[in-house]
């Protein structure tokens, strides 16, 4: 397959975008447009983009060669809406109104009081009536106020009046996303909670970005703190003795005199088990008597025995167990109780019952 494409009208390309336009008309006895028409078309177009492409600069990144794309040329529409305005604050408003320009500031000014150039703002400022020490008193006034205290607290009001302002402008800005925004209530009913809710948040989310993480920010009025976290305090590694001596003292004093507790629903179910327990060992003794089923176990240990018998050359009778007497024979159903040279009865149980062998009332050879 030749990659050599040619056109009747050359076609618009941008690089930039990987973009390329077809212009070429469609040829008079044009054949029916069908999929193997576009993908002939598609793939002669493509083989001119990459035609293009292999005639720009190349760089090596990672051992990779790579083509330096130019500057695009086409302005595609944009994915999202233009964003609005901001909405200028109360200050920008008054400020309009009035025509005040907003001048800049200096960063330093001097201070005549110490004939040094200070910052204007922030610590050691300049022209700082909070750090003078001595005030006059006015006239009619109660020269037993607290005036330096007073010029501390008022500054503080200043900070948090236009803390607050910043935050009211904050919550005035910001809008609900397109999932939190909800349908109009009915009435003249507000859902006042949620947008507490949400100031309180973010007021939280203001202190907390200052570079003290909120340490020594100011509480506004009726502010409720949220709780922080305590950190683990350990002792120290390093100490007296003595001070050693009589902690350790303490903890033996505590286990010591530790009394035992007793909970009352642990001693109903433990009471409870052993009834339970108790219950089913004499209903398996009463199975027993009756001559009941035997137990897997029971069954396995049998067969068990009868092998190694057979392996000895004994061949204990249909039924017979352990206690299969030496050269006699047990009847069906026979238990341990089986004498030496005697046989045991039907339904016999073990040696420590009544009619048992190995040294039961028959005695050694006689009859059960």
């Amino acid at each position: 397959m030749s990659i050599a494409v040619s056109k009747l009208v050359e076609p618009n390309v941008d690089l930039g975008n990987l973009l390329i336009v077809d212009r070429d008309p469609l040829p008079e006895e044009a054949p029916e447009i069908n999929d193997e028409f576009l993908l002939s078309r598609t793939r002669e177009n493509a083989q001119l983009l990459f035609n293009k492409i292999w005639e720009l600069e190349r760089k090596t990144v990672d051992n990779a060669y790579c083509a330096v794309l130019p500057e695009p040329t086409t302005r595609l529409p944009r994915e999202k809406i233009i964003p609005a305005n901001r909405e200028p604050t109360k200050w920008e408003k008054f400020a309009a109104e009035k025509g005040i320009q907003k001048v800049k500031k200096d960063r330093k000014v001097y201070d005549a009081q110490s004939g040094e150039w200070k910052p204007t703002y922030g610590y050691r400022r300049a022209n700082d009536n909070t750090k003078d020490w001595m005030l006059e008193v006015p006239e009619n006034q109660d020269p037993m106020r607290d005036y330096f205290g007073e010029r501390i607290q008022e500054k503080k009001d200043r900070v948090g009046k236009n803390e607050l302002q910043r935050l009211k402008n904050i919550a005035r800005h910001v809008k609900p996303t397109a999932g939190e925004e909800k349908e109009a209530p009915i009435g003249a009913t507000t859902d006042v909670e949620k947008s507490k809710i949400e100031l309180d948040e973010q007021i939280y989310r203001a202190k907390v970005a200052t570079a003290s993480v909120g340490k020594h920010q100011e509480a506004l009025k009726n502010e409720k703190t949220k709780p922080r976290g305590k950190r683990s305090e350990f002792k120290s590694n390093f100490g007296d003795s003595g001070g050693e001596r009589k902690r350790h003292m303490e903890i033996f004093d505590s286990l010591s005199t530790k009394k035992p507790k007793i909970v009352q629903s642990r001693l109903n179910a433990a009471i409870e088990g052993q009834d339970i327990g108790e219950s089913e060992a004499n209903s398996s003794g009463n199975k027993a008597k009756r001559g009941g089923m035997r137990q897997k176990s029971s069954i396995h240990r049998q067969q068990h025995f009868e092998r190694m018998k057979k392996g000895r050359g004994g061949a204990p009778s249909r039924g017979g167990s352990r206690g299969g007497s030496r050269g006699g024979f047990s009847s069906r159903g026979g238990s341990r109780g089986a004498s030496r040279g005697g046989f045991s009865s039907r339904g016999g149980s073990s040696s420590r019952g009544r009619g048992g062998a190995r040294g039961g009332r028959g005695g050694r050879g006689g009859r059960n």
